[in-house]
């Protein structure tokens, strides 16, 4: 007897063919895992430069950095945080789209101030997410959430949540 050990035609096509939709199913969710991804990185950003804001107040008799208006956080970063933190970062989206960009609002005792003195009692941060058409928002007063983008706004960097 010659007995030959091998796949059949049948089995070779159900092996392949579980392998194509399992990776069907991983080229569908990928653009949605890098989304979230992209999230997770601004939200630690923005950790970031609310470690270097608490650090500036620490060192600034409890105050923080002037800005008289909304604010880009990755340029005003680089004139007035760079002792307290290690780089500063810019949304890798905001090259196509400025709309992803980390903003900073702060709110002087005097209500002016100069740009980046040591004059603000509270502050908020801010980025765009990618899903679900929120903003990820870090205040001063330490409240930390999403806030749908419908009607979002900030004003006398008063926190929104």
């Amino acid at each position: 007897m010659n007995s030959q050990k091998a796949f059949t035609f049948i089995e070779l096509i159900v092996v392949v063919s579980i392998i194509a939709i399992i990776s069907a199913m991983g080229i569908v969710g990928y653009p949605i895992y890098l989304k979230r991804a992209r999230d997770v990185q601004r939200k630690n950003d923005l950790k970031q430069y609310q470690v270097a804001l608490n650090s500036f107040a620490n060192s600034n008799s409890m105050l923080y950095p002037a800005s008289t208006t909304t604010s880009s956080i990755s340029s005003f970063c680089s004139s007035y945080l760079t002792n307290y933190i290690q780089g500063c970062f810019q949304d890798i989206f905001n090259l196509r789209d400025s709309s992803f960009d980390y903003n900073y609002q702060a709110q002087s005792r005097s209500g002016g101030g100069i740009i980046g003195s040591a004059e603000a009692t509270k502050w908020v941060l801010w980025a765009k997410l990618e899903v679900g058409s929120k903003y990820w928002v870090v205040c001063s007063n330490g409240k930390v959430g999403e806030k749908a983008s419908t009607g979002f706004i900030v004003t006398g960097a008063n926190c929104p949540l």
